[in-house]
């Protein structure tokens, strides 16, 4: 039986643990309930949610991670259990962030998979919308795909995935329907409720990832594209950049254009933070991340049956035995 993922994101509840059962509470309102047999992971949203420290400990017994998200979807950390593995990978991790060339021939690796994910996305909305050929916008992602491959350096290599970016997102706001606009990606903060949909979708594909990376065994904070940068995960974040698409992308689309949720009634305007969920659009999307995530499909080259979730903690676990062996590394291709 599949196990699924604990998300608290009521304003004030907290995490207990009673006699092998997770139990969500506000005050005496018991909220949700579930068998800690039956989790995988707890994802807290929002400062004044919490979990116990009995809680807590029950689920590093467990073996489960608790990730942690501020009320604008920013990520904030994870609790991850001990794992009795990783000193060698580790050792090589930094190895190969030490060697120009080996850490270039990581990043580049991803940036390519990343650009090519990128442009199937583009191609595949368009056979189904003609009148939507993005010729221009591939042209910019082959150009940039091909200069990616012969970058002399990550700098350079990060300026060439910055114009891919830009390509793509001028045909991603034309693909979106259902009331949303979207001209440019914008952060800190999301200028629209289109950019707020990316960038929560992003924060929970970072802190599963940082989880995945952290399973494997591998230090999050030590990237190969992503420089070092205090309490920022950058090898997480490169890892994530081939599935952005196939997860997040496809999913803001989704959401838009079959109108699950409404830029107009679904969001608040936070004067400094720009455009948030309400809570109840919030649960919307969260579950419509679930059934993402926990999709099922069978990859190109293999008939085993997978889901991205699965497919994600593969990909940390292959970039693992890549640098403890020193072999290449082959990242996800959009299925």
């Amino acid at each position: 039986m599949s196990k699924s993922v604990l998300y608290v994101t009521i304003p004030g509840a907290c995490v207990h643990q009673e006699h092998g059962r997770l139990r969500v509470t506000k005050g005496k309102e018991l909220l949700q309930e579930a068998r800690l047999f039956d989790i995988e992971r707890v994802v807290i949203v929002g400062g004044t949610a919490g979990v116990t420290s009995t809680a807590a400990t029950a689920l590093m017994e467990a073996g489960i991670e608790c990730a942690f998200l501020s009320s604008m979807g920013k990520f904030r950390g994870i609790l991850s259990p001990v794992r009795n593995r990783g000193a060698g990978v580790r050792l090589a991790q930094l190895a190969a962030h030490m060697n120009p060339a080996r850490r270039l021939e990581l990043a580049q690796t991803l940036v390519v998979r990343k650009v090519k994910n990128s442009s199937t996305l583009l191609s595949r909305f368009t056979r189904n919308h003609p009148e939507l050929p993005f010729k221009r916008e591939q042209d910019r992602l082959f150009a940039a795909q091909h200069a990616a491959s012969n970058a002399p350096s990550v700098e350079s290599l990060m300026g060439f995935e910055g114009e891919a970016a830009a390509a793509y997102f001028s045909a991603f706001g034309q693909m979106l329907g259902g009331g949303f606009r979207f001209t440019e990606r914008s952060r800190r903060p999301p200028r629209d409720p289109a950019n707020s949909l990316l960038s929560f979708g992003y924060t929970l594909l970072t802190s599963e990832t940082t989880g995945a990376v952290v399973g494997a065994g591998l230090d999050p904070t030590i990237g190969m594209l992503h420089s070092l940068d205090e309490g920022r995960p950058s090898l997480a974040l490169d890892l994530m950049e081939p599935f952005r698409s196939a997860v997040v992308d496809r999913l803001v689309l989704h959401i838009a254009n079959n109108r699950m949720l409404s830029p107009l009634e679904d969001f608040t305007q936070d004067a400094d933070n720009g455009p948030r969920l309400t809570d109840a659009a919030r649960r919307k999307f969260l579950r419509a991340y679930e059934e993402r995530m926990t999709e099922t499909f069978h990859p190109h080259k293999s008939g085993k049956e997978t889901s991205l979730r699965e497919r994600l903690r593969r990909e940390a676990t292959n970039f693992a035995a890549a640098l403890r062996d020193n072999k290449p590394f082959r990242p996800f291709a959009l299925p």
